[in-house]
């Protein structure tokens, strides 16, 4: 898969906010395929590392999509919590 080659590329170069858009991209063909359980592993992931490199915008946006992919797995609770950090980050 591109995405998880790519990912490969930027850990192995030490760019981790080239990492954190990977796997976001990576969390994405999860989604789309209801691998739920993977797109949270890896968007988790993500997450932490746009948290580390102070990306704001970039967090934002894995927020919402964590939100989605929480929405999918019934966790109404973790969802409110996502959706306000997502609108504080940006």
């Amino acid at each position: 898969m591109v995405y998880s080659k790519s990912w490969e590329a930027a850990r192995r170069a030490g760019d981790e906010r080239a990492e954190g858009m990977c796997l976001n991209y990576l969390a994405s063909v999860y989604y789309r395929r209801a691998r739920y359980d993977d797109a949270l592993v890896v968007l988790t992931e993500a997450i932490r590392l746009r948290r580390k490199v102070g990306d704001g915008a970039a967090l934002s946006t894995s927020l919402g999509n964590l939100a989605a992919i929480l929405d999918c797995t019934n966790r109404w609770v973790e969802i409110m919590q996502m959706t306000a950090e997502a609108s504080s980050a940006a």
